[in-house]
């Protein structure tokens, strides 16, 4: 699929290649994007261990407050 631009692009500008810096970045966001997909397939008690393990400060169950 390509993007096409609503104008011309005019041939004489170069694009330069990316960099190390923008290759490395550019993976570390779609590594972690994919990872945070998969981890929504997980069986429950492995997605509740993770969350657990990166999020120890959690509560065990979150409830309301409804006596204000």
């Amino acid at each position: 699929m390509m993007l096409q631009f609503p104008f011309e692009y005019p041939p004489s500008i170069e694009i330069p290649p990316p960099t190390v810096f923008e290759r490395f970045a550019g993976f570390l966001v779609l590594y972690f994007c994919l990872l945070s997909l998969i981890a929504f397939a997980l069986p429950r008690p492995w997605f509740l261990w993770c969350f657990r393990t990166l999020f120890p400060f959690m509560p065990e169950r979150i409830e309301e407050n409804d006596h204000d």
